[in-house]
């Protein structure tokens, strides 16, 4: 039985994405003026989720999928999902909508379809056709884009130190003292954990140091360890890469005297 290992427990910050529930299916018109409507209307709903909990884990390919934008903030995202389902019924490419909202309140849905080849005809035939208005606005839609951008900026890490000498008056005067850059980094994933953890200098020898006695596969823990931490171009290449499959990495400098950014796309 292997050795227990004495790591820090990781800290969990959530996740950005919750799963969105679907839009129930119409009810049959036989039974839209009858007395079970509302029982039908919930047995649909609930094969729907049933259904989507089934697919929750499927991935589909970013490029089988349709954007759309331009949307009304003030409507419900399961009813604003069914209206645009009901808006696009005539597209046989259109298998799934899903409406995002996010923090700011903005709203866009992704129209997903059987493959890229079905994402392309769709978006061919809504921009050579007539614009059919949508609760009377006139929607976007673009491929979707799985390509995500970093600009990453480097500083030396600085903290305030206060007047020790500060009258209430002069509350906020002292100066920023430049410190030491960690001289080790260490990045893994613990088990059972869906996030990465970080531990620096001392701690992340030790944990390094622990791994390797208790013969852990560093592929099977995706840990990074770093020693000497060097703060150039190479190592936060390396570090953007830990997160998944660079697409390009290169430097920028916006203006002559200005400071070096790096431009990473996942």
């Amino acid at each position: 039985m292997p050795t227990k290992q004495l790591l820090p427990a990781a800290r969990s910050w959530g996740t950005r994405f919750d799963s969105l529930p679907p839009s129930s299916p119409p009810a049959s018109p036989s039974l839209r003026n009858g007395p079970l409507r509302d029982a039908q209307h919930s047995d649909d709903e609930n094969a729907s989720l049933d259904a989507s909990d089934k697919r929750k884990d499927e991935k589909m390919p970013h490029d089988a999928s349709v954007f759309v934008g331009s949307l009304p903030t003030n409507i419900d995202q399961v009813e604003l999902a069914r209206l645009l389902s009901s808006h696009l019924s005539e597209h046989a490419q259109v298998k799934n909508v899903k409406v995002v909202r996010d923090s700011k309140g903005g709203v866009c849905a992704f129209v997903q379809c059987e493959d890229a080849a079905a994402a392309t005809s769709l978006i061919n035939t809504l921009h050579s056709t007539e614009p059919k208005p949508f609760l009377g606005r006139h929607l976007r839609y673009e491929p979707a884009r799985a390509f995500r951008t970093l600009l990453i900026s480097y500083r030396s890490p600085v903290q305030f130190i206060p007047n020790a000498e500060n009258s209430p008056a002069e509350y906020g005067r002292g100066k920023h003292v430049e410190l030491d850059l960690p001289y080790a980094m260490r990045l893994w994933k613990p088990r059972n954990s869906r996030y990465l953890a970080i531990l620096y200098n001392a701690e992340a020898v030790d944990a390094e140091a622990q791994a390797s006695v208790n013969h852990v596969d560093s592929h099977i823990e995706h840990a990074m360890h770093l020693q000497p931490v060097k703060c150039d171009d190479e190592t936060i290449r390396i570090i953007c890469s830990h997160f998944g499959e660079l697409e390009s990495f290169k430097t920028w400098k916006p203006e002559e005297n200005s400071g070096m950014y790096f431009v990473a796309q996942h």
